[in-house]
């Protein structure tokens, strides 16, 4: 078996496994050893046999990003531009997830007040930027985070008294 077809096969399998894009592929080539064109060459054949389409790609690891890791709109963008993501193709993928039952904005709250449960830090203003800092980490807009901050640590400390 040749080694054009040994590699086929092996990127067969491994977007089979998972979604993938053409970025995490051809790095995967450059690792087993394959030049620019018989990258490009196995590239176009697992795009031909719909194996690969960054498309698909975007809008899966976009809502599973969002549903397991409560990363907000910023950070997938952020991370799908580090896979060479087309810029039209990653704001299809964040508009579908604004289209769904569950918004970025709508669990933003929930995501900061479970945060906010774990922060140890006593006084107030340490505790905001603890909480700040995390969720604009995770990749919610810095007014938003701020608005949702402050009501929390009001309302908590509201509850102390």
């Amino acid at each position: 078996m040749n080694t054009e077809k040994k590699l086929l096969n092996r990127m067969q399998a491994y977007c089979a496994r998972a979604e993938r894009c053409r970025f995490d592929v051809e790095t995967k080539l450059k690792q087993a050893g394959a030049d620019a064109a018989l990258c490009e060459r196995i590239l176009q054949q697992l795009v031909e046999e719909r194996f690969l389409d960054d498309e698909r790609f975007a809008h899966a690891y976009a809502r599973d990003k969002y549903c397991f890791n409560g990363w907000g709109p910023r950070r997938i963008a952020l991370e799908l531009g580090r896979r060479r993501i087309p810029t039209a193709v990653v704001t299809a993928a964040l508009l579908a997830l604004q289209e769904g039952d569950d918004k970025p904005e709508d669990t933003l709250p929930q995501l900061m007040e479970r945060k906010l449960r774990t922060v140890k830090a006593a006084d107030d203003r340490t505790r905001m930027q603890h909480l700040v800092r995390w969720a604009v980490g995770r990749g919610f807009e810095y007014d938003r985070v701020m608005k949702e901050a402050s009501r929390l640590i009001q309302n908590a400390d509201a509850e102390e008294w």
